[in-house]
């Protein structure tokens, strides 16, 4: 009996260190990217980036006016950039403009160029549905790709520039590919969801056993209720990740307020259902079980997202 107490108040002060311990972990890492683009073969140019959205009547001549001083100013996202101020006035032959200078440029990015000529691109928060990727490239040279659609959040893009010459203006070339599908058709979502899933139930099964469960009967409601509920809150989930387009922090929010309700929910059918133990203990076990859950399922987030 002392080993299970004291083996008790270690589960818990170690959940109640992790708890404390995980918002400097998010902080460090920032959401998953909206976007992620790798952008390969295109030998030695040096470029800078721009998205090209659609607007149906042309810039007015205030509006470039603005955009001129934007780019002039080097305002976010125009800090040492190759844009000069003619780059205001361009508008491709199906009316897309700049997103930065006529979009919403409420977003921000990360861009590194490797030694093998490859650039790697990361957008957050807010990006638009429907876009070009656009290199501007010295001397006012202007590539652009294809228009992309966007079916989901987080998107991983690979825009393949081989046998494109840069040396002028090109619009819609290159090859687009990649993570770029309806989500509920790609591998990685089923593996982030069984991880998810497996995860939870080893945890949950785990902690009962500590807390020294014994009996068949308690461990198969545990195992059918958590199956069910961890089922429905990753649906959810997945659903949720991969349909908020602006907002990078929807995953781990819906995380919170959805283990609450399953937290809920848990402890209602534990105090019912399994007659084993008294009320504190089985109180107790759900709480500790499913702050573990919370805790670990949004670290494994945060660690999919820079390696799926």
């Amino acid at each position: 009996m002392a080993f299970t107490k004291k083996l008790l108040f270690i589960v818990i002060v170690f959940s109640f260190v992790l708890s404390l311990g995980f918002p400097v972990v998010k902080a460090n890492s920032g959401p998953p990217a909206n976007i992620q683009i790798n952008i390969i073969n295109y030998g030695n140019v040096e470029f800078s980036l721009d998205l090209l959205i659609y607007k149906e009547v042309a810039p007015t001549e205030n509006e470039i006016n603005l955009a001129k001083d934007k780019i002039l100013n080097q305002d976010n996202p125009f800090e040492y950039s190759l844009f000069d101020e003619e780059y205001a006035e361009y508008r491709d032959s199906e009316g897309y403009v700049s997103n930065s200078l006529y979009g919403s440029s409420d977003y921000f990015y990360f861009h590194q160029n490797d030694t093998n000529h490859t650039s790697f691109v990361q957008l957050w928060m807010d990006i638009p549905r429907e876009f070009k990727i656009l290199l501007y490239i010295s001397d006012g040279i202007i590539i652009t790709s294809d228009l992309i659609i966007m079916e989901q959040y987080d998107y991983r893009l690979t825009y393949d520039l081989e046998g494109v010459d840069l040396s002028f203006n090109q619009t819609n070339v290159g090859v687009i590919s990649g993570f770029n599908g309806k989500p509920w058709l790609n591998v990685t979502t089923w593996f982030n969801f069984l991880l998810r899933l497996i995860l939870t139930l080893a945890i949950e099964l785990g902690l009962l056993y500590l807390f020294n469960f014994r009996k068949k009967w308690t461990f198969l409601i545990i195992l059918g209720m958590n199956i069910i509920s961890q089922v429905i809150l990753n649906i959810v989930l997945i659903s949720v990740y991969y349909t908020s387009f602006d907002n990078g922090y929807a995953f781990p929010v819906t995380l919170i307020i959805g283990e609450f309700f399953v937290f809920l929910g848990e402890a209602l059918f534990v105090s019912i259902l399994i007659k084993e133990h008294k009320l504190g203990r089985r109180i107790g076990y759900s709480l500790v079980a499913n702050t573990l859950s919370l805790v670990i399922g949004l670290l494994l987030a945060s660690w999919l997202s820079f390696i799926i």
